[in-house]
């Protein structure tokens, strides 16, 4: 029963095996958004955001372009007129919990566009790299990618296409979480909560299971009879 009880609780301490910040719809969502822009615009979009995480819960390349999640943005391919592009790039630097730095995030807009989007117009907008650190990261992404191609367009580029920012207004994301030990309470707290009454419990029953054997049998009152 202990045996069992201790292998949940590690279980809920093992960190999260997540390979990348967005979700396969969301990135699914956000590459199609970006698929439909290049078809009316000829320009590709894409974002590249490395994430370093001593935990491994979100370690490696967060990618994907018009054509398709994973897939790194190619302005060699027919679909981008004259090799036009603009990709959100960035990175996202996690620190472990002894260490005295802290947790760090970046990003730019690469562009060969004539008069090409800027980051600091993504900003504007309200999205902020800092949010890439908060509960929300993976909304950041998906509206400064998403916000490109009405970029491109304002600036002369390319035909206007709309794009829906996902799930809430600018300034209003997350509060950054400081570093991965802080994320693993956050999202499995009450796993571990739950592992730890769990544990309480079963040491409480054995508890009573043993005073229950150490007390000795009661004796049956005899009566004789008069």
């Amino acid at each position: 029963m202990i045996a069992v009880l201790v292998a949940l609780a590690l279980l809920a301490l093992a960190p999260a095996a997540q390979a990348a910040v967005l979700t396969p719809e969301d990135a699914a969502e956000l590459a199609n958004a970006l698929a439909d822009a290049t078809a009316v615009q000829g320009v590709c979009y894409g974002w590249r955001i490395h994430v370093s995480d001593p935990t491994g819960a979100e370690e490696g390349l967060e990618a994907g372009s018009s054509f398709g999640p994973g897939d790194p943005l190619d302005r060699t391919r027919p679909e981008c007129r004259d090799g036009m592009f603009a990709e959100l790039v960035g990175s996202v630097v996690y620190t472990r919990e002894s260490s005295e730095a802290e947790d760090s995030a970046a990003w730019d807009v690469e562009s060969n566009l004539r008069d090409p989007p800027t980051i600091a117009e993504v900003d504007e907008l309200g999205y902020s790299s800092d949010d890439l650190l908060g509960d929300d990261n993976d909304l950041a992404i998906v509206n400064a990618a998403g916000a490109l191609p009405q970029l491109a367009a304002d600036h002369g580029n390319a035909r206007p296409v709309p794009f829906a920012p996902a799930g809430r207004d600018p300034g209003t994301s997350g509060e950054p979480t400081g570093d991965p030990g802080s994320d693993l309470l956050r999202e499995r707290g009450t796993l571990l909560a739950l592992c730890a009454l769990m544990i309480l419990g079963g040491a409480a029953w054995l508890w009573v299971l043993r005073r229950d054997a150490r007390r000795p049998p009661r004796r049956r009152r005899t009566t004789t009879a008069p």
